[in-house]
Order: C-alpha cells, then structure tokens, then sequence
C-alpha cells in the first residue's frame, strides 16, 4: 500500500498559475504607480515653492534697482538746482527724495517677511536713512536760497562715501540673491527632470496594465463564450431529455387514464348488474316481513334483509373508496334543507337497528340556519356512514346526530360555520388505538372485525370527503362510555329561501298548555324546543308517576306527550283521567310503531312515531289541536287516529320501469304508504301519460330500451315549458331517477338532465317515504300559506 506522506502534490490546475502572476503584475505595477506619483508630487511641490522664492527674489531686486534709481536721481537733481538755482530741478529732487522714501519702506515691509532677507536688508538700511538724512539737510538750503551752503553738503566727502557705501551694498545684496536664483533655477531643472521621468514611467506602466486587463478580459471574454456554449448545449440536451420524459408521462397519463376509464365502467357495469337483483331481493324481503309467517320465517326474512343490507354497503364502500383513491370527489355545493337532509339520514338508518333498543335523535339547534349553500350528497353519505358505524357498534341507548353554530352567527352573515356531531351510547374507543380509525381497511383490533363486521372504509371514506368539503374529521371517545365524531363545515347562507316558521295557528295554541313526560334529558329537550317553536306554553316531567299525580289533582293541561315506555306501567291511570271530566288532555304517544286504530289505544289523541321529525310532529299536533279546538265548541271528545303518508301528502305518482321485478317491488311499497301509482315500461309511454294528466311524482328508471330516462327527463320538460308548467307550483312534475347506477357522476347527469332527485337501487321504503316528503314540500304551499288557510276554514 502507498505511503500517503510520499504521494507526489498535486500539480497545480493549468490556468492558475498564469492567473496568479497576473494578479502580482496588477500588484507591483500598482506600487511602482504610487511611488511614482508620491516622488513626482513632492517635486512638483517644490517647483511650486521655487517658482514663489524666485518670484520674491526678482520682486527684491526690482525693488532694489528702483532705491538706487531714485537715489541717483534725486542727488543729480539737486546738484543741477544747486548749480543753476532751476526751480524745476528743486521739484524733481524733492520728488526723487519722496519715492526714495516710498521705496525704502516698501523694502522694509517686503523683507519683514523672511528673517534671512531682514538680516540682510538691515546692512543697506542705515546707509539709506543717512542718504535721506543729507538730502533733507542739503534741500533744507534751497529755502533760504543758500545754494553754496547745499552744494557743500551734496560735495562733501560724507556724501560721496555714503554714496558709494550704498551702491557697494546694493550690489552686494544683488549678487547674492542672483546666487541664489541661480541654484534654484538649477534645483527646477532636476525636478522637472524627475516629473518628466516619473510621467514616462507612469505613462508606459499604464499602458502595461491596460494590456493586462485588455488580455484578461479578451480571455475572459472567450472563457464566458466557451461557457455560454456549453451551456447551450446542456440546456438543449436537457431539453430533448425533459421532452422524451413529458411524452414518457404522457404515454403513462393516457395509459392510466384508459386504466381509470375501464375499472370505472367496470365497476359501473358491476354495480348495475349486482343492484338490480339486489332491488328485488331486498324490496320482497321487506313486504315479506310484513305477512303472516311463523317466527323461524321471520328469521329467515330478517336474515336475508340483513345480508342484502351489508353486501349493499360493501359494494357502497369499494366504489367510494375506489372515487376518492382516483381523486374524482367533486363538491358541487347548491341550496339543501338542513334539517331534511340530517332527517332523511336517519330515517334511512333506522331500519338497520333490528330488534336493539336504540333511541336514534336529530339535535338541530333553534338558531341553526334552514337553508345552506353545501353538497347535500356528500354531508349525506358522511353523516350515513357515521350514524351507520355508531349504530354498528352499539347494543342499546341512543345516538344523537347534532347541529350546532360552531360560532356565532352575525345579523348581516352571509358564510356560517356549521358543527356536526353523531354522539352514541356504545362500546368506546381506548384511547391508544384512536388512530387507527381513519386508516382504510384498519379496526381497532381484528375482533372487531369478526364480531361486528364491515370493511374499515367507512370512517376513512368520511375524513376524506369532510376534507374535501373543506372540514376536519375528529372523534372523542371513552371506551365503555360511548363515542361523538365531530366536524365542522363552512357553509354559505341561501338568503333568497325565507326560514320556515313553525307556530301553529294562532286560535289553536293561544294559551294551549303542553306536559311533557320524558325521562330522557336530550329527547325532552328536543321536544321542548319542538313544542316553543309551535307556540305552545311547555312543561316537563321526567317522572310518569309525578305527571299523573298532577293530573289526578286537577292541573289542565290540553295535550300530555309522553313516551311508550309509560304504557306498559301507567296505562290504566290514564285511561281513567280521559273519563274524569267532559274534556279531558288529549293523550299523545311518542312511539316507533303505535298503531292508535286498535281498540286498546282508542283513547290515545294521536302519535309521534320515532325518529322525531319537525314536520311530523308538527303535523300531529295541527290535527290533534284541530280536533282540540272543535271538541271545545261541540263539549265532546273526537279521538282522531293518525293518517297513512299518501293522506298527508297526497301525490299522483308515475312508476316508469322496463324491469318487471322492480316494477312489482315499487308499487308494493308505494301502496303500503297509501299510494296507487300508474306504471308504464317505457319513456314513451310517460311521455304519452303525461301529454294526458298530471303527474306530481315521477319515479323514472335511467336505462330503459327504445328511449332512455334521460333523453324522457329532457323532453318532458321541453313539453312542461311549452304547455305552462314552468315550476312546480304549475303542473311541473318532480322527477327522481331510480336506478342502479351509483357511479360518481350519475347523480349530476340525472340532475342535468332536467330531473330533480336520485335513488340508487335497491331502495327501502323509508327511502320513498322520504322521497315523497320531499316531493310534496316542493308541490305544497309554506307552512305559513297553509296556516292561513287552516285559520280560514277554522273562522
């Protein structure tokens, strides 16, 4: 193995090393650059004070060579005056004299300047003053006109060695500063010498430097085209890669989405061919539990309807799960009923509960909104499979589907956040396994499975479309207690839909007293909230025995609701109160089946058959109160029996179905809810019906030979608008397709086509119960048009 220590260094990368010394050239061109600049500006500052000094020493001699002008002058002119005795000559003597003067404190101020220049003036100083002294005396003369006496002194040998002592230091002062001149002119010339060179130095050094950087940057340059080229080439490269890899996905997107196409018409085609059986399998094992039979038949019957139940709701689940997992969860929000969707929920429910004692209750909070901009379909199916799971899981108690503001609601709000909730008395969540709940095909454990059945897609199906609606599914749970799921969703307010007003007529519950005998808190408060609503004075009792003792001692009530547990107890006493006085409290039960014809109930007024319903129970109590009022005028009492759907809701219903077998089923359960409903096989046969009266109601199968129910739904109602009826109110029939298809999808074909409901087959009868309440709130004037004819009639 190699010794890491002998390994040969790495040779340095070609490039760098001519990159390094150019930088080092940059470096010491830069240097010699500042030392040349710094030499030549000290030399030019020295030329600058030599150009001064010569300056001044020029000036001084100027000034010198004036002083002796002006000596001269004055001592000729005086020695003319004291010659000839001219005036003239006196004038300019005298004028001489002055500037000699003039000129002597010139020098004086010009050399105070530089104490060398002083010293040395000082020499000529004195002899200039004495020169100035004789000149003063020998002009002195001329006054008392002594021109003898002037010219003595102008002669005198003082004079002329004055004279010429001034002429010596004036020379003197000349020469040395000529001296001086010439050494400075001598120290210029080397200094310019040395700017001259230091410019050529500068001059040739930047040149130097700026063909280096003309090279760098021609180097440069053709390194960046060298890069740019490249670059082209990669980017082309990855070009072509990234085009091949698109129509890769291409190819896979279209192979997926052919993949796609054929599990979902797979699946369509599978659910159409297993629901239609299924149609029949459970309608007649529904209108066979209803005949005479012996309990092992029951049994039988109850086993199929089960059966056919879960293999429905399996089949339900693999294609919701098989729609989410593809990604095509639509949500298409349009106005809905809030309180008649979460209704019809359990109304679907119910029937699965069997022979268990469960309590099944819609909470719908007074000042919940009526009518919300949501999909209806989606909050269906969720709060389906919720309910579905509690009632799954749950031997007795109740289950409570609630809904609440989440916040409060503002006078102008225009958006609302709705809280769902489905609450049960089960067995509980531990709460280490509260996260295995929204996985698909996971339980909590895999006895669950085993004893309780079902796929474990129900709740994962939920949390995704409560996502998808733009909410966030949560469960609380205590296990031995129960469990609630939760939600909250945004939702817009329909403000063009007015809320329904619920009170009754005014001369029916003016000063009408309610007792309310209910031991269970949630479902008296519902009822309360019920009963206020209606417009009547509530009072409650949780216990039967204290009900009666209030009314075996003479409190009037007009109506007494209790529940049917009371029955079997306390029968009898009340009985006896109905015969107590001429107008007894009318008696209403609150049962699932309470068939008030038998004799042995005869004295019941009417009941209130659970689920609880608004519109039900109000419906019972307007003809309770009706009765009420009219026993009040006559002082008899009139015990009135409840009346069957079709007497409530009276529809003129059209079955179009080619499927003999289904044909057969709806009718039979149509009649059973007091229905005679005309059947044909075809669309032209509905088309030709309705071209001859008027349906309310049309149930109108999808796939039907010759013309199918979508093109008969288009052109019916082509038919409806050219003959008037353009709403319901006018003649317009409310259409539901009834078919197998449960595809996403077909629901919004249907409604495109110009219909107004869906059912999915196979479909029970509290599915058509449901239906033709929905069917009849269109085709039915509002409460409060109906409450004014019901005061009408009444008055």
């Amino acid at each position: 193995m190699d010794n890491p220590a002998m390994a040969t260094p790495a040779k340095t990368a070609p490039g760098k090393r001519p990159d390094f010394l150019l930088r080092a050239g940059y470096v010491v061109v830069l240097l010699v650059l500042m030392c040349s600049g710094f030499v030549s500006n000290s030399n030019i500052q020295n030329l600058i004070h030599a150009r001064r000094d010569q300056s001044g020493t020029n000036q001084m001699l100027d000034h010198l060579s004036m002083l002796e002008m002006n000596i001269s002058d004055c001592t000729n002119a005086a020695y003319i005056y004291f010659t000839t005795g001219n005036v003239t000559d006196l004038t300019r003597a005298q004028s001489s004299l002055k500037e000699v003067k003039d000129e002597e404190q010139r020098l004086e101020d010009f050399f105070s300047n530089s104490p060398l220049q002083a010293q040395l003036y000082s020499e000529i100083k004195q002899p200039v003053e004495d020169r100035i002294h004789l000149m003063d005396e020998a002009l002195q003369h001329s006054q008392q006109n002594s021109f003898y006496s002037g010219l003595t002194v102008l002669q005198s040998d003082e004079f002329t060695q004055n004279r010429e002592n001034i002429r010596q230091q004036i020379a003197k002062l000349k020469s040395l500063e000529e001296n001086s001149l010439a050494q400075d002119q001598a120290t210029n010339e080397r200094s310019a010498n040395w700017v001259e060179l230091a410019t050529g130095l500068i001059t040739v050094l930047g040149l130097c430097f700026m063909v280096g950087v003309t090279v760098r940057l021609l180097r440069d340059l053709r390194m960046h085209r060298e890069s740019e080229q490249k670059l082209r080439e990669a980017r082309d490269q990855l070009e072509i890669r990234v085009q091949e890899r698109t129509a890769e996905l291409q190819h896979a997107k279209e192979r997926a989405e052919r993949a796609d196409g054929a599990k979902s018409n797979f699946l369509a085609v599978m659910s159409h061919e297993i629901r239609t059986p299924m149609n029949s399998i459970i309608g007649f094992a529904d209108l066979l539990a209803d005949t005479a039979m012996t309990s092992e038949q029951h049994e039988y019957a109850r086993a199929i309807s089960s059966n056919s139940d879960q293999l429905l709701s399996l089949i339900n689940d693999i294609l919701d799960f098989s729609k989410i997992e593809s990604g095509r969860v639509d949500v298409e929000p349009l106005p809905m009923d809030l309180r008649g969707c979460v209704e019809e929920v359990i109304e679907t429910i119910l029937p699965r509960s069997g022979q268990r004692s469960i309590e099944m209750l819609c909470d719908i909070a007074p000042n919940a909104p009526a009518a919300v901009l949501a999909d209806s379909g989606l909050l269906r199916q969720v709060l389906t499979n919720l309910v579905g799971n509690a009632m799954k899981f749950t031997e007795k108690g109740e289950i409570v589907v609630a809904v609440r503001l989440a916040e409060p609601l503002a006078v102008d709000a225009k958006r609302a956040l709705l809280e769902f909730s489905v609450t049960d008395t089960g067995i509980g969540i531990p709460t280490d396994k509260v996260d295995r709940l929204f996985k698909p095909f996971s339980q909590v454990d895999s006895t669950t499975t085993r004893r309780y059945g079902g796929t474990g897609l129900g709740l994962a199906i939920s949390k995704r479309l409560v996502e998808a609606m733009g909410g966030q599914l949560a469960v609380r749970s205590v296990e031995g207690q129960g469990s609630t799921f939760y939600f909250s969703l945004p939702v817009e307010l329909v403000e063009d839909i007015a809320p329904t007003s619920w009170r009754l007529p005014e001369h029916l519950v003016s000063g009408r007293k309610l007792l309310l005998v209910d031991e269970k808190p949630v479902r008296s408060r519902i009822l309360q909230d019920f009963a206020k609503q209606f417009g009547l004075a509530v009072e409650a009792e949780v216990s039967s025995e204290k009900a009666i003792e209030r009314l075996e001692a003479g409190e009037k009530y007009d109506l007494v609701l209790f529940d049917s547990t009371v029955l079997s107890k306390d029968q009898r006493r009340m009985q006896a109160i109905t015969s107590q006085s001429p107008l007894p409290p009318a008696f209403l039960v609150c049962d699932h089946d309470c068939n008030t014809n038998k004799p042995e109930n005869a004295w019941l007024a009417g009941a209130v058959r659970k689920p609880i319903r608004l519109s039900q129970f109000y419906d019972t109590t307007l003809e309770v109160l009706k009765e009420r009022n009219q026993e009040q005028k006559t002082g008899t009492s009139l015990v009135s029996s409840p009346f069957p759907v079709a007497n409530f809701h009276p529809l003129r219903i059209l079955l179009v179905e080619d499927n003999y077998g289904n044909r057969q089923i709806t009718q039979l359960l149509l009649r059973k809810l007091g229905y005679h409903p005309v059947s044909v096989e075809h669309g032209a046969g509905c088309l030709e019906l309705v071209s001859l009266q008027i349906f309310d109601l049309i149930l109108l199968d999808v796939q039907m030979p010759g013309i199918d129910g979508l093109e008969t739904a288009r052109r019916l109602r082509i038919w409806e608008r050219e003959h008037g009826r353009d709403s319901h109110q006018n003649g317009a029939a409310y259409v539901c397709a009834l078919t197998a298809n449960a595809i996403k999808g077909d629901r919004e074909v249907c409604i495109e086509a110009g219909m107004d409901d869906y059912l999915a087959k196979p479909v029970h009868s509290t599915d058509f119960r449901a239906l033709v309440e929905r069917a009849w709130a269109r085709k039915a004037p509002p409460y409060g048009t109906q409450q004014s004819n019901d005061s009408a009639q009444a008055g």
